[in-house]
């Protein structure tokens, strides 16, 4: 049924004559249109919005709020494509007004999804980057919201060719081929991209751990950037690894999966030593180490009859990483005091040569 059909209807069950006007028709659906965009306002305003406020986040209020006015725009531009239909405009005419409306429209809407995607993805990105020291996230966040709007922008764009009744088949086969040859000449650096992502998924290593690389790189965890990561060395030198290479290489992280580290001592005395005595007095030497993890016991074991001492190894755990030096620094230093003190030789290396006349 026609828009004219409706109106002649209405007109002749309550017998107004006017009705049947076509400006008077165009007239009354624009004016119908304000005042359902009045009421649809005021459900977004005293309805949704409250309902929104109630919620323990703020995403749906910052969505209800970008988005009322655009949507009761789209509303009104609705009406007034409804509106053209009564004034027998001819249908080149009337096609092209509705072809225009359409794509402001899309233009819209385009816009609201733009609004949507940067609410949404920012929101969740800070949700993300609470929970983490990295950089890279902040960076992730940046390429999925661009990533969005680029798509969002290409349907859009689509959309509209459609609406003008162009072709967009062979345009997209056009783009796909195009697609292949930027992936193709981009490969080292949507590597490294992938290489980031792929770190920051894992949680493998974050901002301010300690790692060993292939037994090649070491050092502090600077910052975990989109395409590399910077590491310091403890010669205070900066390595700068591409995320690619980092995230299929074989590397040790000192930091997980507590802070908590293993310390071990080779340390040797000469023969004829009571290995007990050298037993005890250098665990109860290593429990005074003050960076010690104290809920963790203390071994000295004996290892190995040398070619000219008695091979010891001591291990002991201490509660931070960072004091590795300083932990290896007292343990050596007791160990040699306490052993001097009680008698215990520590030999030197020696070789026994007989020589024939």
């Amino acid at each position: 049924m026609k828009i004219n059909d409706i109106f002649n209807m209405i007109a002749q069950r309550f017998q107004i004559d006017n009705l049947t006007s076509p400006y008077i028709q165009s007239l009354v659906i624009l004016m119908g249109f304000f005042f359902l965009s009045w009421v649809v306002y005021e459900i977004f305003q005293k309805i949704l919005l409250k309902l929104a406020l109630r919620t323990k986040t703020d995403i749906d209020d910052k969505i209800i709020q970008k988005t009322r006015n655009p949507a009761i725009l789209i509303l009104l531009l609705i009406g007034l494509i409804l509106s053209l239909y009564p004034l027998r405009l001819g249908d080149y005419y009337l096609n092209l007004a509705i072809n225009f409306i359409l794509t402001v429209i899309t233009i819209i809407s385009v816009m609201i999804l733009y609004r949507i995607n940067k609410i949404v993805v920012f929101e969740m990105g800070d949700l993300l980057a609470k929970k983490t020291k990295s950089t890279a996230d902040d960076q992730l966040v940046l390429l999925v919201y661009r990533t969005l709007n680029v798509a969002i922008g290409t349907l859009g764009v689509l959309a509209i060719l459609k609406i003008w009744g162009i072709q967009v088949g062979p345009l997209l086969a056009g783009l796909g081929i195009g697609g292949i040859a930027v992936a193709f000449a981009l490969q080292t650096t949507l590597g490294n991209i992938f290489g980031g992502i792929s770190l920051i998924l894992d949680k493998n290593v974050k901002v301010g751990d300690v790692v060993k690389i292939d037994n090649e790189y070491s050092g502090k965890v600077l910052d975990i950037g989109f395409r590399s990561t910077k590491i310091r060395s403890f010669d205070n030198e900066i390595i700068i690894i591409p995320n690619g290479m980092l995230s299929s290489s074989t590397f040790k992280n000192v930091a997980l999966p507590n802070k908590t580290l293993r310390i071990v001592i080779p340390f040797s005395v000469a023969y004829g030593s009571d290995i007990d005595k050298v037993k005890k007095i250098v665990k109860r030497e290593i429990e005074k180490v003050k960076i010690r993890d104290d809920k963790k016991n203390v071994s000295v074991l004996f290892l190995e009859m040398g070619d000219s001492a008695l091979m010891f190894k001591l291990y002991f755990y201490i509660k931070d990483y960072s004091h590795k030096l300083s932990a290896i620094d007292e343990a050596n230093t007791r160990i040699y005091n306490s052993l001097n003190k009680a008698g215990i030789e520590i030999p030197f290396p020696q070789m026994d040569v007989h020589l024939k006349k």
